[in-house]
């Protein structure tokens, strides 16, 4: 929490300098309109998650995107501004959480455990050849979803549950966690989508786990920014042969045991000096137990022998 704490900025803001006397006049207005962009954007939420997963994981991430959650698509825009609504569908249904508007940037913090890179990747911006991001949906939003193509024959694979109770499961082979049954039926109404962005072809795909994966999105990374990714990678710990770092939480791990143990025994020692009384049976009489037993502080108490 100290950490966290000392690392994140409450309120994000931002300050313009100019660098030309021409831009002197323009850089408060500038200014004003990306402060009130970092703030409607939350991004101070944003980076407290990822710096928290960064402590407990090793890494935090943050995505970018624009417009929808789960991709732009130019082709349904509305006008030359940008904006569309394919976070709807056709009966006006929202398909999204709602972090996304219309025409608008946005930035989320994932967990790590749904982000993947190629093996040997040392930094993701600049460096990763692609970056893949486990996406869970409803079945039935993804076939409503006009961004997404071949979606017919698509079934629910997972339930909400799987899902969930997934993030604590740990795989002891590469065998094991590919071996994961997706069976469709049993209340299983979500489905895996991989969102895999590629730097190289500046592409984007979107392909549907399942007993046949299914490639059901491919079109330009419009938010790839020369060979910058929209994604943004917080580690705590300087990288030396690998993306992944041990977490910081691993170091404190024994530390925090020590002083639980020591808050255990000091519980065990509170609880020892609590007072007992040894009385022969029948020595004292109903009233005077009562009166030991009793929640008033007395110094005495009657006996009649």
């Amino acid at each position: 929490d100290a950490i966290v704490s000392a690392l994140s900025v409450p309120e994000v803001t931002a300050m313009v300098r100019p660098k030309t006397k021409e831009s002197a006049l323009t850089a408060p207005i500038v200014e004003a309109f990306d402060n009130q962009m970092l703030e409607g954007l939350d991004v101070a939420d944003a980076m407290e998650f990822a710096l928290t997963n960064a402590f407990l994981f090793g890494v935090g991430f943050v995505k970018l995107g624009y417009d929808s959650e789960y991709g732009y698509d130019p082709r349904l825009e509305l006008d030359e501004v940008g904006g569309s609504l394919s976070q709807y569908d056709e009966k006006g249904r929202l398909l999204e959480s709602g972090l996304a508007r219309s025409g608008l940037p946005w930035g989320k913090a994932v967990l790590p455990h749904d982000v993947s890179l190629p093996w040997g990747t040392l930094q993701l911006n600049p460096g990763a050849p692609w970056v893949a991001h486990r996406v869970v949906r409803h079945v039935e939003d993804v076939k409503a979803d006009k961004k997404y193509s071949n979606t017919s024959g698509l079934v629910g694979q997972v339930s909400m549950r799987d899902v969930i109770m997934g993030y604590s499961k740990m795989k002891e082979t590469v065998e094991d966690a590919a071996g994961d049954a997706l069976e469709p039926g049993g209340g299983k109404d979500f489905i895996e989508l991989w969102e895999v962005m590629e730097r190289r072809t500046r592409k984007i795909f979107v392909i549907a786990r399942g007993t046949r994966p299914v490639m059901i999105r491919e079109i330009a990374n419009t938010l790839q920014v020369g060979n910058q990714l929209p994604w943004v990678d917080v580690c705590l710990t300087l990288r030396t042969r690998a993306f992944w770092v041990t977490p910081p939480a691993y170091y404190a791990a024994p530390h925090q045991k020590e002083l639980d143990d020591l808050h255990l025994q000091a519980k065990m020692q509170r609880r020892a000096s609590v007072m007992k009384v040894l009385a022969r049976l029948n020595a004292l009489t109903p009233e005077s137990r009562e009166a030991l037993l009793s929640g008033v502080p007395a110094m005495l108490v009657e006996v009649e022998d």
